[in-house]
């Protein structure tokens, strides 16, 4: 039986209200607040928090394998983010890291990647840790909706909590979100 063997979430404590923001530009506010990273945070470091609550409490003798990172917003354009998380857990050298992103698909892409990974035989416990710091763009729907976060998903075949039964995929090319690598926060998104 393959599927999650353990979960972690993470918030930055910081938060912002929607009725501050929505004043700001004169729009209208959603309500609440939403969490945002401070400013010594970002995807790596709140990734490495999820992986490492996992690792801590993990009271198992099968070390883990893999760490998948994903985000559409990690600090570094050709540091692989993940060896960084494996290394500050204290995992293995050996371990399979990989970091995925480029698109608003990076998280459900590297847990599928972790599930056939464990389902092949390939990895037998996998660290799955999603992270994002997305700014949207001012006076956008996305500026009061984006709050920051992460979560992790441990993929194995012991202990299982949520078996996977089945799975498929489908592929389309959505036009109605997009960013450059060039963008910064401002004036990106639909249709920009």
């Amino acid at each position: 039986m393959v599927g999650i063997t353990d979960y972690s979430t993470y918030l930055p404590s910081y938060r912002i209200g929607r009725d501050m923001i929505a004043q700001q530009w004169g729009t209208k506010s959603l309500g609440g607040i939403k969490a945002v990273a401070n400013y010594d945070q970002d995807a790596l470091t709140m990734a490495f928090e999820v992986a490492w609550n996992m690792v801590e409490r993990d009271d198992t003798t099968l070390s883990h394998d893999g760490l998948y990172f994903a985000s559409t917003t990690a600090p570094y354009w050709q540091r692989a983010s993940s060896s960084f998380i494996a290394a500050a857990c204290d995992l293995p050298d050996e371990i399979e890291a990989i970091d995925f992103g480029g698109s608003l698909r990076a998280g459900m892409s590297a847990l599928r990647a972790a599930l056939n990974a464990v389902v092949a035989g390939a990895n037998q416990k996998v660290i799955v840790a999603v992270a994002d710091v997305r700014d949207g763009a001012p006076e956008s729907l996305e500026e009061q909706q984006f709050g920051d976060g992460a979560a992790a998903l441990c993929i194995g075949k012991e202990g299982v909590i949520a078996e996977l039964i089945a799975h498929g995929s489908r592929s389309d090319a959505f036009l109605d979100e997009w960013r450059r690598d060039k963008d910064s926060g401002e004036g990106f998104g639909a249709g920009i």
